[in-house]
């Protein structure tokens, strides 16, 4: 299969756009999404609807809607070639299954004769970030969780120590009456529309390995509001790529023990999970809505154990496929275990499984 590792390599944009997708201008996503069929992809509490299901990562994609996983279709462009011309995912064993997407890959796919070839879409500018020097003038500006009222409120109101959550800096209050041409939401200030609790959000440090620096804020409102308006993010930004830290300078400390580190997704949940951060659970690294699974799986080392912390409902069930899938992607062997949230019990614990490294075949 000398065809395999250079479609496993592929942009993934690229090969669906060989396969006749339509494609967003922005090389980002296309659709429909060849297993559920569907179209589109709504955002609620936005003025606009994502026209297009499935989002494009490089070489990773995905079927989404409304924000969660979608009907779970995803992969590598060769799971996406197995979709499109097999209509199913493609497994070992299934020898005409990897001759009909062989010979798409090699150029000589009667079925798809007519398919434009493989070209590479502009590249799309980058996702603009918070000016650092920008964000570091305003920090000395934010208030501690719990010297404002309003914050320390909605704190408590989901049992979160506002003085715990202000001496680990996991979270800051944003003044009343503060101004910023990044602090607004749907053309307001943060401050009128109740985004007034804000996280850091980190990526990792390109000149320190193992590292990580401040890269944004995740603002929350703390105020009635829409599901569609909970979160904010400072104007021309957004989650993408970005984590939560309770240990920003090694998340992943190299001394004796059990090397451990608990993930999450959420900002509630990453807040609670490092308030208990009990030694047993390690540092706790978290992302939002899982825009970073595949970020945070690559980061964490070679064998260590991963503690994943997850609702005991369907959407726990899907993050927990989702984070397995990940993990197994990465190239990397890992330990998973899982926590039913809340229940954090240490009895509650389950090994999940041990992941390695796929064979290639």
């Amino acid at each position: 299969m000398d065809w395999l590792q250079t479609a496993r390599n592929m942009l993934v944009i690229t090969a669906a756009a060989a396969l006749g997708f339509q494609v967003a201008p922005d090389g980002l996503s296309f659709g429909a999404c060849p297993s559920c069929g569907e179209e589109f992809r709504n955002n609620p509490g936005r003025s606009h609807d994502r026209r297009y299901r499935c989002a494009a990562r490089e070489r990773f994609w995905a079927c989404y809607s409304n924000g969660t996983d979608g009907c779970g279709a995803r992969g590598s462009a060769v799971d996406l070639a197995a979709w499109k011309l097999l209509g199913r995912p493609l497994v070992a064993g299934d020898v005409d299954g990897w001759r009909v997407v062989g010979a798409f890959f090699r150029g000589d796919s009667v079925a798809f004769v007519q398919a434009p070839p493989f070209r590479t879409p502009p590249p799309s500018k980058p996702r603009p970030r918070l000016d650092r020097m920008a964000l570091a003038r305003d920090f000395f500006d934010f208030r501690r969780a719990d010297e404002d009222a309003e914050v320390a409120g909605w704190l408590a109101s989901r049992t979160l120590d506002a003085t715990a959550i202000a001496d680990q800096g996991l979270a800051f209050a944003l003044p009343p009456g503060f101004r910023a041409e990044w602090a607004r939401y749907r053309r307001e200030d943060w401050d009128r529309t109740g985004h007034r609790l804000l996280l850091p959000a980190y990526e990792p440090d390109p000149d320190v390995a193992g590292q990580f620096r401040l890269a944004g804020l995740h603002a929350r409102c703390v105020r009635p509001c829409e599901p569609g308006d909970k979160a904010a993010w400072p104007s021309g930004t957004g989650a993408s790529g970005l984590v939560m830290l309770t240990d920003v300078v090694r998340p992943w400390d190299d001394g004796a023990g059990e090397r451990l580190v608990t993930v999450c997704e959420g900002a509630t949940d990453f807040l609670a999970l490092a308030l208990e951060a009990p030694a047993h659970r390690g540092a706790v690294i978290g992302s939002w809505s899982g825009s970073a699974r595949e970020l945070i799986a690559g980061l964490i080392p070679e064998g260590w154990t991963v503690v994943l912390a997850l609702h005991g409902d369907d959407g726990g069930a899907n993050q927990e496929r989702a984070w397995v899938r990940a993990f197994a992607d990465c190239g990397k062997h890992h330990h998973l275990r899982r926590y039913v949230w809340p229940t954090l019990d240490r009895e509650a614990e389950a090994d999940l499984q041990s992941l390695r490294p796929k064979e290639e075949g």
